[in-house]
Formats: structure tokens, C-alpha cells, sequence
């Protein structure tokens, strides 16, 4: 089994493969975590896909040596979740016109 820090030095080598053993690992641990930030199954889903894009744009400035990505990631998760908590407060805020 690889470490998470070989998946992510293969994948900036070009396996998706290795991109793709990282979601498996962790997708359903963001997930959770995605769903209790959000409280909606669909917000949720948008956290994990925001994360994991976010991630393979940035896979060459992880830096989590030999420990585990699960950190980094759920930082990542919580970071959109903050951003999705602002753009709600800011649509709720603006009025519609009814004309």
C-alpha cells in the first residue's frame, strides 16, 4: 500500500491511477466532514468535488512529508465550506426585484 505522499509524488508524474487511490481513501472521510460543515447532502457533495479539484491543482504545493493528506484535505473541505457559508449570506441578502 502506498503512502500518501508516494500517491501524490505519482500523480505529479502523471498517474491518475494514483490521484484516484487518493479520493478512494478519503472521500468518504470528507465527505462526513463536508456534511457535518454543511448540514445538506448536496452542499456536501459540492464540498468533496471542490476539494478534490482543488487538490489536483494544487498537488504540487502540498506539503505534508510522510504524514497523512487527511489533514490538509479537510482544511481544504472547511476553507470551501466558508466560502459557500459567505456566497448563501450574500445571495439571501440581495433582493429580487418582482417587476
Amino acid at each position: 500500500m502506498s503512502t500518501d505522499h508516494q500517491l501524490v509524488t505519482r500523480a505529479l508524474r502523471g498517474d491518475s491511477g494514483a490521484f484516484a487511490e487518493l479520493f478512494d481513501r478519503y472521500a468518504t472521510n470528507v465527505l462526513r466532514y463536508a456534511f457535518a460543515l454543511a448540514h445538506d447532502a448536496d452542499d456536501a457533495q459540492d464540498l468533496l468535488q471542490e476539494t478534490f479539484i482543488t487538490a489536483w491543482r494544487k498537488l504540487s504545493d502540498i506539503r505534508f512529508g510522510n504524514s497523512s493528506a487527511r489533514p490538509w484535505l479537510r482544511g481544504t473541505c472547511r476553507n470551501h465550506a466558508q466560502n459557500l457559508r459567505r456566497s448563501k449570506s450574500i445571495w439571501a441578502s440581495v433582493p429580487i426585484d418582482e417587476a
